[in-house]
């Protein structure tokens, strides 16, 4: 009983700690155009529109209904998508809390928590998809792991709802469910009877296994054909495929069982986990069957955001990034090479001053870079660590439950496959995505050894934490993973549909902006705003004419200029648009057709430019141009 209340007591001052830290951090920061995307996506759903139908969603439209219930709910402001936000990262905080709590003592599993939160929600806190399929997978993971423990069906379906919900915020849901069916093959290889049957009569279940596996691995690389580097190959294909030949070297050593006993063993929890993907999914798209719209979301789900390939394209680090990971990798290979622990007293501290030191001069470039480029290969790290584990316990040089192998199985199979949310655009901060599995994959691998240096290991546990809490956490979301800029959120902006703090310059620059377009228009009127700023109709209040949130979605967006510039011509005369906004520079499709612009522009007399610094940079390029067709002039932005 006791140790129950101190259990629970850890478990309770974590989840504070986390509400509060991350209450803290809820309104700080934003990139515009993801803001807008998400307000704009929402507000359209309030309004009667339905995702890939109405408008071409970036996503499977999960989140934009998700974020139409919290304006209902709080009102139309950002803000009130970070409330939600909220309420699921602390739900997040508590499943892998459960989760770590299965192989560490309660204070372990209680930092390994704040270290996986750490290096997540609070680097970006903006209620984005890819966030949900973290929180998702999180939850799933905690489901397959009761299903492990208790093996009732009801688990299985709950972690396969959880996936198919995962798929409903965006695609990259479904890695989880890969995940979780490479789950399902190793415990099926642990939970077989071990009978002795020859092995000609498992013959049919081997070949099966090893095709699946073959045509896994060689999706994973269909998946990255683009763009088929060293480093790519490392990040996104080791990991699983390590995982993969190691299901095939298992079966072939210790498969056992007639092929008939391992169909049944294997399909029919696959049949659950799978049901339990497809009902929210089936839930979801009785509205595109209601309205014919299935071949919609079809195109809007798996077809167009091919197309943004090719605009959202983001390498990884160099090759020789990957040597800072050494010293990281030496740390977690030693225990194979010696059967006693290398640590002292003495090299414990030297470590733990080492950290220190690391964590106090994390805003130096060069120690920033380190420490992140040490934490960027920790999954094909602890794939090929956790495989090699498991062969080796396998094999009979050590000995563990079943339980704790498909724990560290699960685990490995998660940080593999969640960390392809990475590709193609592995801007620093998709790294966030994946970080709390990698955190949890590698933790259980160094707890399976045990001869592990784990006074080091603690200090280069912490050592991750303080450098999330202390730089990470506080740089700019643009320059993640690259150095260390401090945030600039010192302004309140005053708009009433943002409630968020951003630089002042950004806060006074879109305030004069939306001035002006307030004055020459009318709540719920429509206007045309490119390129890539959905902002501007969100913190307005104006409609968005277009199907599309950027404008390299359009389908003639690589056509001639002409032929767009009669497209949109038609659309403003349709829909009576009497103000356009120019945004020069978009994030994705580039800078702004001066051909394009000046013919639309022509159809508006009158313009006001607007650049980020009006007092100090008279000459600068304008960021917006604002046309209207009213001849009065505003003075808004002067």
């Amino acid at each position: 009983m006791q140790s129950f209340n101190h259990h629970r007591s850890i478990l309770i001052i974590t989840l504070v700690t986390v509400a509060i830290y991350l209450w803290l951090r809820m309104d700080q920061g934003w990139i515009p155009h993801d803001e807008g995307l998400l307000g704009q996506s929402a507000e359209r759903v309030v309004l009667g529109e339905i995702p890939h139908i109405d408008f071409d969603d970036p996503y499977t439209g999960g989140q934009a209904m998700l974020h139409a219930l919290s304006f209902k709910l709080f009102g139309i402001r950002s803000y009130s998508i970070r409330m939600v936000l909220f309420a699921f990262s602390i739900i997040f905080a508590l499943a892998t809390y459960s989760l770590a709590s299965r192989f560490a003592k309660p204070w372990l599993a209680a930092l390994l928590t704040l270290t996986s939160v750490s290096w997540s929600v609070p680097n970006y806190f903006a209620g984005l998809p890819s966030w949900y399929n973290l929180f998702f997978a999180m939850f799933g993971t905690w489901a397959l792991v009761k299903y492990d423990e208790t093996a009732r069906n009801r688990w299985l379906v709950l972690a396969g709802a959880m996936g198919g919900v995962s798929f409903l915020f965006k695609l990259s849901g479904l890695f989880f469910v890969a995940a979780g069916l490479l789950f399902l093959v190793f415990r099926e290889q642990e939970m077989a009877p071990k009978v002795g049957i020859d092995r000609s009569r498992r013959a049919s279940f081997l070949v099966f296994c090893f095709a699946s596996l073959v045509v896994f691995v060689a999706m994973l690389l269909v998946l990255i054909r683009q763009r088929l580097t060293p480093m790519d190959i490392l990040i996104f294909v080791v990991p699983s495929a390590s995982l993969a030949a190691f299901l095939v070297v298992n079966e072939w050593n210790a498969g056992d069982g007639s092929s008939w006993v391992r169909f049944k063993g294997l399909l029919l929890p696959i049949a659950w986990f799978t049901a339990g993907a497809v009902i929210p999914v089936m839930a979801f798209l009785v509205p595109y069957l209601l309205n014919s719209g299935l071949s919609d979301f079809v195109n809007g789900v798996f077809i167009l955001p091919q197309q943004r390939l090719q605009w959202t394209d983001y390498r990884l680090p160099p090759i020789r990034s990957l040597l800072a990971s050494i010293p990281l990798a030496v740390l977690m290979v030693v225990p194979f090479l010696t059967h006693v622990r290398f640590e002292s007293q003495l090299v414990t501290i030297i470590a733990s001053l080492a950290c220190i030191i690391g964590v106090l001069s994390g805003s130096n470039e060069t120690v920033y870079t380190f420490l992140w480029n040490t934490a960027r290969p920790t999954i094909p790290m602890a794939t090929i660590l956790g495989s090699w584990i498991l062969f080796a316990k396998q094999t009979g040089e050590e000995s563990s439950t079943i339980g704790k192998r498909c724990l560290l199985f699960l685990f490995l199979s998660m940080a593999s496959m969640v960390s392809l949310i990475q590709f193609p655009y592995s801007f620093g901060i998709y790294f966030c995505y994946a970080a709390p599995f990698a955190i949890l994959a590698l933790a259980m691998a160094i707890h399976a050894q045990s001869n592990s240096p784990r006074g080091i290991q603690l200090c280069v546990l912490c050592l991750y934490l303080g450098f999330a809490v202390v730089w990470l956490n506080h740089g700019k979301i643009q320059r993640i993973g690259v150095q260390f800029v401090p945030q600039d959120n010192s302004t309140l902006m005053s708009l009433s549909r943002s409630g968020l703090w951003v630089s002042e310059s950004q806060a006074d620059l879109y305030k004069r902006v939306i001035a002006e377009v307030t004055s020459h228009s009318q709540e719920g009127d429509y206007i045309y705003a490119t390129s890539d700023c959905p902002e501007i109709y969100f913190l307005s209040g104006r409609r968005n004419p277009t199907r599309t949130f950027y404008d390299f979605f359009e389908p003639d967006f690589q056509s001639s200029t002409g032929q767009r510039i009669s497209r949109i011509s038609a659309l403003l005369k349709q829909f009576e648009v009497d103000v356009v906004v120019l945004h020069w520079q978009g994030e994705f499709s580039g800078t702004l057709s001066h051909e394009f612009a000046g013919s639309i522009a022509e159809q508006f007399p009158n313009v006001r430019h607007f650049v980020r610094n009006p007092s100090t940079a008279t000459n600068d390029e304008p960021v917006f141009s604002v046309a209207w067709r009213d001849p009065v002039a505003s003075p808004a932005g002067k």
